[in-house]
């Protein structure tokens, strides 16, 4: 979830297979499942704290919001992912 204004939010779903790995139906079901328990339980408590911190912002009490400030493992993660995902789109 990548906050873009304090009323909008894109969202970003990654899916990844290592590379020069075949992949079986059973693996792609398996990730099928593990994407739609994520999506459905992680999104909606994520979303729901999002809007809520967001309905807070537009109250005007505050100027500004650092998000994600203690989420040290999640910027890790995308630092991770940076290279090969723009690798890919190059």
């Amino acid at each position: 979830m990548e906050p873009v204004s304090v009323s909008a939010s894109r969202w970003h779903v990654y899916r990844l297979t290592p590379p020069n790995k075949t992949v079986s139906n059973a693996d792609l079901e398996r990730s099928r499942k593990d994407v739609a328990f994520v999506k459905d339980a992680g999104f909606e408590e994520n979303r729901e704290a999002a809007c809520s911190i967001k309905r807070g912002l537009m109250g005007g009490g505050n100027t500004h919001f650092t998000f994600g400030r203690f989420e040290k493992e999640i910027v890790h993660f995308h630092r991770q992912l940076s290279v090969p995902i723009n690798q890919l789109s190059n």
